[in-house]
């Protein structure tokens, strides 16, 4: 189904988006 596509997707876009945030609070907290 392409809505389980879609929904795997999103998933997997909010795990990067997360991942980059932490990536960025430990760059910050570094400096």
């Amino acid at each position: 189904m392409v809505l389980e596509v879609l929904v795997e997707v999103l998933v997997f876009y909010l795990i990067e988006k997360e991942l980059k945030i932490v990536q960025l609070e430990n760059i910050i907290l570094k400096d």
